[in-house]
């Protein structure tokens, strides 16, 4: 399939920006045109123009930014005349909440792109900076110290073989 490849995403902190853009990079290597933009940039009137769409959002209590939700919703008839794939960053407790969490994420998108070609959660990157000084102290006194809720849990090697199996699937399409 030749054409344009459009990523587009929905990023809080940053986590799933970068992730998008390692997507993208990943992706120029099977495809001569991939655009990496925010959400907030694509115009209605452009996803006409590209043969493939990957849509990714970070994910806050359990379900895409709103931004995201939006996207999927308002651009419910054009995203299912194309290929869709879509991809989540969370910090899930462990990998039977990461597996959990990707269903229930996977479910809601369907509902607007029911021929969604695929998705997939990946871990992201969550520090202590990123929350108010309320949450902090909320966390500090109810998390016990040994469990690790902070850090930058992004497996590339993962980011990138998705994206290279997104991409050879495009191709072949």
């Amino acid at each position: 399939m030749a054409g344009k490849i459009l990523v587009t995403y929905a990023s809080a902190k940053g986590s799933t920006h970068e992730i998008a853009d390692r997507i993208t990079s990943r992706l120029q290597a099977l495809h001569p045109v991939v655009e990496c933009q925010p959400i907030a940039d694509v115009e209605a009137s452009s996803l006409s123009s590209y043969t493939a769409i990957i849509v990714g959002s970070a994910i806050h209590m359990s379900s895409w930014l709103p931004q995201a939700n939006s996207f999927i919703r308002s651009k419910t008839a054009t995203l299912q005349t194309k290929p869709v794939w879509a991809f989540s960053v969370g910090m899930p407790p462990d990998e039977a909440g990461r597996v959990s969490e990707e269903k229930m994420i996977e479910a809601k998108i369907r509902k607007h792109v029911p021929g969604l070609k695929g998705h997939r959660l990946f871990r992201g990157k969550f520090e202590e900076k990123d929350l108010g000084w309320f949450m902090r102290t909320i966390i500090s006194c109810c998390v016990p110290k040994e469990k690790k809720i902070y850090g930058d849990e992004r497996n590339w090697n993962d980011i990138e073989a998705w994206a290279d199996a997104v991409g050879k699937e495009i191709r072949d399409a």
